[in-house]
């Protein structure tokens, strides 16, 4: 019976205690976890408890004691709900507290544990990269020193030659008595020898010419990769809103250079005429229906926003964007995402006998 089996048991670890005696004693009795933290000499520990998973990690954890997890693993083997919460009942309220308190003891201690581990690997990875980068340190240095003895003992072989050289070639002279035709062969000769050991220079690299100065709003520019031509609307540090046609798109600086007004025109009247055509082919070829089912959120907003900066080019007065109904999720991020668009005049569900509030009606100003 735990109501005498515990205080038995507390007297029995108090008489061993105060012998000094060693040891592991193994318990469920709560009153002994009590004692264990108010009595010098005495330590409590668990083992570690993955209580989401509801299994045991095998790994001993001192100074804090465990729970048992009765009514946890009595709900994971099935057992009835009723049965678990009369059970609760009986037990009272301060042992379910103090269980309770076990319970969020216990899962603190696996999350600190988590932490620790993930601690000491970032900390293993630290010391192997430091490691690494002082390999790579002295790697250098040692190749650093080679290559400039290896320069000086190469510099000492061409001024060797060289005095070499110059000093055969004035003994040729004054030998020859200062032939012209053999003076200039010698001096050629020297002449070839210099150009041989001479370090050629670095070209310079071609620096970018912005036509006119730093782009500006109002100035046209040209993809660096296509021909395709846009106006700066706007400038936000590094990125450029610009139109091109109809549409608004955002660029990096790096992505464009500026072109001169009188290029520009160029362009715009080279495109003018084909626009027309153009028009016609999109139009023709464009549905006003959209659908998105099955995508992720970031994958469908990403395709709304091209459909419908599509679909306000050429001029439609509402498109129909199919999401379906599910949890409502999807349906939700959407309508939030076109309300930021001043184009969008309205949103409605389509009637409940052709799909209700799983497909949405966009209508355009």
């Amino acid at each position: 019976d735990p109501q005498f089996g515990g205080p038995m048991a507390e007297a029995v670890l108090e008489v061993l205690n105060n012998k000094k005696v060693r040891g592991v004693i193994t318990t469920h009795y709560s009153n002994l976890k009590l004692f264990a933290g108010n009595t010098p000499g005495l330590e409590n520990a668990s083992m570690l408890f993955d209580n989401a998973k509801m299994k045991p990690l095998y790994i001993l954890e001192m100074g804090k004691p465990g729970s048992s997890y009765a009514f946890e693993i009595a709900q994971n083997i099935g057992l009835p709900k009723e049965v678990i919460q009369l059970a609760r009942e009986k037990t009272g309220s301060n042992q379910n507290r103090v269980d309770t308190m076990l319970v969020d003891l216990e899962r603190e201690k696996k999350t600190i544990y988590d932490a620790k581990v993930s601690l000491a690997n970032q900390q293993n990875k630290a010391k192997n990269l430091v490691a690494e980068n002082e390999k790579l340190r002295a790697f250098l240095d040692e190749n650093r020193r080679v290559l400039i003895k290896e320069a000086k003992q190469e510099a000492q072989n061409i001024i060797k030659n060289a005095n070499k050289l110059v000093e055969n070639t004035i003994a040729e002279i004054k030998e020859k008595q200062a032939d012209k035709e053999v003076t200039k062969q010698l001096r050629q000769n020297l002449h070839q020898e210099l150009v041989k050991n001479t370090v050629p220079k670095e070209k310079p690299k071609p620096v970018q010419v912005i036509v006119g100065g730093e782009i500006v709003v109002g100035d046209w520019v040209k993809f660096t990769d296509s021909e395709t031509t846009g106006q700066v609307l706007e400038i936000n540090r590094n990125e450029l809103v610009l139109a091109i046609g109809d549409l608004r798109s955002n660029v990096k600086k790096n992505r464009v250079q500026k072109i001169s007004n009188k290029e520009a025109k160029k362009v715009i009247q080279s495109s003018a005429s084909s626009f027309a055509g153009r028009m016609n082919d999109a139009v023709s070829g464009f549905r006003a229906e959209l659908d998105l089912r099955g995508k992720r959120t970031e994958d469908a907003l990403f395709e709304v926003e091209k459909y419908l900066d599509k679909a306000i080019m050429l001029g439609f007065p509402s498109i129909k964007l199919i999401h379906g109904k599910g949890d409502g999720i999807l349906r939700r991020m959407i309508r939030e995402y076109l309300r930021k668009y001043s184009q969008v005049n309205r949103m409605e569900d389509e009637h409940a006998d052709r799909g209700g509030d799983g497909i949405t009606y966009v209508y355009l100003n």
